[in-house]
This record gives structure tokens, sequence and C-alpha cells, in this order.
């Protein structure tokens, strides 16, 4: 079974790919290197210890690159002719994108079968960026989950395959919520594998409500997002 996983270089991505290598060694990666530049600030201190605590939990203290270890190619951005003519050429049998910019329509109809989008979030009631985030600021814990959808032209409105909640732990903090969620995202492909390996297909059941759409989470959010995560978690 032929895979191309479409994903940014980040610690987390890195992790996905690792995982899915092992159930399906026949993968390719497409590395888009060009992220979204919003006009407002979104740094906070809580990301550099989300990336500490990855690469000690995965890595043993390293920084590991997907390039140094599947064959990838890098593209300036998703919907580029480069990524369009490399998937032609791989004819895979399945796409996953993980944490790119938006598919547009151009390429989504080109492709010989739907590709699958891992969504940090319910997107029945969150789409876009920073849903995790979003779901915190508003109280809303039960949108703790992942989701695996069908790519479509209208953001994160594909049919969905499968959603699963986090797992929260007690006294967990949020630089360690990525970490969760890259664990749902690895069961629900892996799983989604094992399913169209077995019968050639997987069931998707189109989504009942469109959720809002959210953009960056500004600095200032952020902060009151850690503190309303961590004492939701330590009560």
């Amino acid at each position: 079974m032929k895979i191309i996983i479409l994903t940014t270089q980040t610690l987390h991505h890195t992790k996905f790919v690792q995982d899915i290598l092992e159930v399906c060694p026949d993968i390719d990666v497409i590395l888009e290197t060009k992220s979204l530049i919003p006009p407002f600030d979104i740094n906070h201190s809580y990301l550099e210890l989300q990336d500490d605590y990855e690469s000690n939990l995965w890595f043993q203290g390293a920084l590991p690159k997907i390039k140094n270890f599947v064959h990838s190619i890098e593209v300036n951005n998703i919907n580029d002719q480069e990524c369009f003519s490399f998937i032609m050429n791989a004819e895979p049998d399945l796409i996953v994108v993980f944490g790119t910019s938006r598919i547009r329509a151009s390429l989504i109809n080109c492709l010989a079968r739907p590709a699958l989008n891992l969504h940090g979030g319910d997107p029945e009631y969150y789409r876009g960026l920073d849903s995790h985030l979003w779901s915190i600021y508003h109280g809303e814990y039960n949108r703790l989950v992942t989701s695996l959808h069908e790519v479509s032209a209208a953001l994160d409105a594909g049919a969905i395959l499968n959603k699963r909640p986090v797992k929260l732990t007690p006294a967990m903090e949020l630089f360690q919520l990525r970490a969760a969620n890259t664990d749902c995202c690895c069961s629900l492909v892996i799983d989604a594998i094992k399913q169209y390996q077995k019968e050639g297909s997987w069931n998707a059941q189109a989504q009942k409500q469109t959720g809002r759409y959210y953009s960056f989470m500004p600095t200032v959010l952020k902060e009151v997002c850690v503190k309303k995560f961590k004492g939701y978690m330590t009560p």
C-alpha cells in the first residue's frame, strides 16, 4: 500500500510519520515549507515547553528531521505544481494531510481517491486553526477530540471517518496537549489504513453541521487558555 503524507517539519509530525511507517513502510512525504504569518503576535512561552517536552518524550532530547528517515520532497506551498506532479507520478493508494495550509479545489479535483485530513478538534463545532485552544477558551473541554475526515473544497467540511477524544491525564498542562493529540492522530490513521487494506474502502459520515471558523489565537488569549486548562486539570 502506497501512502503520501502532506505535512510540515515539526516534532509531532515527525513522530506521526515514524508511527505510520511501522504499519506501512511504503511512504513518501511532501513537506510544505512556507507557513502563514498572522498580522499579530501568536507566540507564547508554553510553545517552547511543548517542543522540549515532545523532544524528551519521543526522541531522547533530539530534534530529528523527517527527511532523514523517509523519502520526501519540499514545496513552498502544498498546492504548488511540484506537489501535484509528484502525487500523480507516485499514484498513491492513500493521501493523508496533517497540518498544511488549505488544500485548494484544483488539487482535490485531480486526485484519484479522496485524501484524508487530520483535524485537531471537532469540525462540526470548530473549523480552521487552533481548534483545541478555542475549545479551551470557550470552556468546551468535551470538544477536545481529534477528527479524521475526507478533504473537501469547503474547509474542514469533509465526511468524517472517526473522532477520538484526546486522552487527558491528571495535572496535565497545556504544553502536553499536542503530544496527546498526536497519539490520537496516529491511532486514527492506523485504524483507517487497516480498514482500507482489509476492505478497500472506509466508512465516512457526512457532517451534520458546519462548525464556526476560527483563525490563529493571539498571545493574550493563549495565556488565558494556559490558566484555564491548568485549572480544569487540577481542580
